[in-house]
């Protein structure tokens, strides 16, 4: 079951980056118009579940679509690093 940590990381990981972050804004903006699509990447806990899903769903899959999971998890341990750093060093 330590795989879920890796898969819940990835998660928030990929819902970060379609939500919240520069990179998923030209998806936001795409599908701004579009009724369900555009409340679904614009929303955090709304893209999650979903995110979540697809995340899983690779790591089942195994091969080269794990360590696309993996990637995703150590960007967000970065994240969080970077972020506890920023917020405890004067």
């Amino acid at each position: 079951m330590e795989y879920l940590i890796y898969v819940a990381l990835a998660a928030h990981y990929v819902t970060y980056v379609v939500t919240g972050s520069e990179l998923g804004r030209p998806a936001r903006s795409l599908l701004s118009g579009v009724p369900l699509a555009g409340q679904l990447v614009s929303c955090y806990n709304c893209f999650a579940i979903w995110a979540a899903a697809f995340v899983l769903i690779l790591w089942h899959v195994g091969g080269y679509a794990r360590y696309f999971v993996i990637i995703c998890a150590v960007a967000t341990a970065v994240q969080f690093v970077y972020q506890f750093r920023e917020r405890t060093l004067p």
